[in-house]
C-alpha cells in the first residue's frame, strides 16, 4: 500500500507509516463480509460523498493528473 502515492495521500499517511499487513487488512474485510455490515459500511460512507457530487463504486480506483500541455494546431 505505501507504494501507490494516490493511497499515502488519501490516507494522509507518510513513506514511514505504520500499515497493517494485508493479510490483516483481508482477514477484517472476511469478518465484515460474514457479519453483513460491508454494504452498510459503503452506505454510511457512499452518503456524504454523494452530498459533495461524488459517485463512490466498488473496486475500482480512477486516478487523474491535470498537466498543462503547449495548444495543439
Amino acid at each position: 500500500m505505501l507504494d501507490r502515492r494516490s493511497f499515502l495521500q488519501f490516507f494522509d499517511l507518510t513513506e514511514s507509516s505504520s500499515v497493517p499487513y494485508a493479510k490483516t487488512i483481508w482477514l477484517f474485510l472476511g469478518r465484515l463480509a460474514q457479519a453483513g455490515v460491508g454494504n452498510q459500511i459503503f452506505e454510511q460512507v457512499q452518503q456524504p460523498l454523494q452530498r459533495h457530487g461524488y459517485m463512490a463504486r466498488c473496486d475500482q480506483i480512477v486516478e487523474a493528473s491535470l498537466v498543462q500541455a503547449a495548444g495543439s494546431t
